[in-house]
């Protein structure tokens, strides 16, 4: 009859509402699956994958250990200063090394003050270089993540993404003087120590730290002597006439590979320094001028192998 009819024809259309029903409830359950506290999955997804994540070592940054790293900074002998290990994923980093000799070249610079080969500034460095570990490496070491890791440690305030670092080689003779690192607006320095054998203290290079004798006067013996370890990360804040350090002459006959630089403070952290302590800055600064020049240029891979 005409009644059933229309009966039936009330059934399917409440049937196809329901199967409609459903269909938008899935699809907002799955548009909202993975959200958590308003976070975008995508958002997500890139930082997981980000050099920061990918690279530096959990167990550095694992969160029940920074007031152990900055007693350990706060409490150092002669200036604040601490060694941060391990700094990456071992196999990562021992890529990156890799992949730096073999497209990295070194100019050597020698003045009285110092002797050592150092890279162009690797914030110059692209990914049309072939060095997409290292530029890896430098976004995860200026990313917010590691720099706020860094002021959490040291204490030191807020610290710009300004880019400022370099490799290293030194090779048997190469050394470098006792100075404090004061210029501009540097307020936290930073050693990478990529030297793979074992270090012993007759091989030199070590890191020396230096006491105050006078206001602006260094002492004339270090009182600590930092080796380089491979995967460890020396910081140390920067202080006019107090972070007064130097590199050992290397007697070994293998050479000491570093990335060496700084994190900036917003503005400059101190005073403009005496006439003759902005001399020797402007000398030490000279380390930090842009690109190697032509004379004393060199291959990485042939200094280190070169031993």
């Amino acid at each position: 009859s005409l009644g059933e009819i229309r009966l039936k024809i009330r059934l399917v259309v409440l049937l196809a509402l329901c199967i409609l029903s459903d269909s938008v409830v899935s699809s907002l359950r799955i548009r909202t699956m993975g959200k958590s506290n308003g976070e975008n999955p995508s958002k997500r997804q890139k930082v997981e994958s980000s050099p920061f994540s990918s690279l530096i070592s959990p167990k550095l940054v694992d969160p029940s250990k920074l007031s152990s790293y900055s007693d350990q900074f706060k409490n150092a002998i002669a200036f604040p200063h601490s060694v941060l290990n391990p700094l990456c994923d071992d196999e990562k980093l021992k890529t990156i090394f890799e992949e730096s000799l073999q497209n990295l070249r070194a100019d050597l610079k020698e003045t009285d003050l110092y002797k050592l080969y150092q890279t162009l500034d690797l914030a110059n460095i692209t990914k049309d270089d072939n060095l997409p570990g290292l530029l890896s490496l430098r976004d995860a070491i200026y990313s917010p993540e590691f720099r706020s890791f860094i002021q959490n440690v040291t204490g030191c305030g807020e610290l710009t993404d300004k880019i400022d670092c370099s490799s290293y080689v030194y090779d048997q003779g190469c050394h470098l003087l006792c100075h404090d690192d004061v210029v501009g607006t540097r307020r936290i320095a930073y050693i990478i120590y990529l030297t793979q054998d074992e270090w012993k203290d007759e091989d030199g290079g070590a890191l020396e730290i230096y006491p105050i004798s006078a206001p602006d006067t260094p002492g004339t013996e270090p009182v600590e002597r930092i080796l380089p370890r491979w995967n460890s990360m020396m910081i140390f804040q920067v202080t006019p006439g107090v972070s007064f350090h130097a590199v050992q002459e290397v007697a070994a006959d293998r050479p000491r590979m570093s990335i060496g630089g700084w994190f900036h403070a917003p503005a400059k952290p101190h005073p403009d320094p005496e006439p003759a302590a902005e001399a020797a800055e402007a000398s030490f600064a000279e380390l930090t001028s842009a690109g190697a020049g032509a004379e004393g240029l060199a291959s990485l891979r042939g200094l280190v192998h070169a031993a």
